[in-house]
């Protein structure tokens, strides 16, 4: 008969307690263990009791698996928390570089770059928006082909 041991991270998969994932950990010789993920409901296809269900529960308590399954949820929801905020960062940081590969395009343009007003310039650097830059853009021309003098 093997020898085994369950890891104490097992959590309920339901909130009536009657489904528990859990880790077996099944000792092979030294230094060697087998590792199986175990997803156990509390009775059998023919409604007689899970005994490895029971033992498991006997062995790891059922505080020890509601504190498991709390930290678990509340690791789940900062891990979902942490890749959303990461979502948006990476989301900004693409409209930033957008945003200054749009003004960098805009200074390749002859009169924008020739453009003898600071202001405009200045303020194109400066724009927060790809609206803004295109607004600017189409004023420096307009300066530059003095429709607006």
């Amino acid at each position: 008969m093997s020898q085994y041991r369950f890891l104490e991270n097992a959590f309920w998969e339901n909130e009536d307690r009657t489904q528990l994932k859990c880790i077996r950990m099944t000792y092979l010789g030294p230094g060697k263990e087998k590792k199986e993920e175990l997803s156990l409901s509390k009775y059998n296809n023919d409604g007689s009791e899970n005994n490895l269900f029971r033992e498991v529960i006997d062995i790891l308590t059922i505080e020890g698996i509601d504190t498991s399954s709390a930290k678990r949820k509340e690791e789940k929801k900062t891990r979902h928390l942490n890749e959303r905020i990461s979502k948006q960062q990476k989301e900004k940081s693409k409209e930033l570089e957008e945003l200054y590969s749009m003004k960098l395009r805009a200074f390749e343009i002859e009169d924008v770059k020739n453009c003898n007003n600071t202001m405009i310039r200045s303020k194109i650097r400066k724009a927060k928006n790809e609206m803004e830059v295109n607004a600017l853009v189409t004023i420096a021309l307009a300066y530059e082909m003095e429709l607006l003098k």
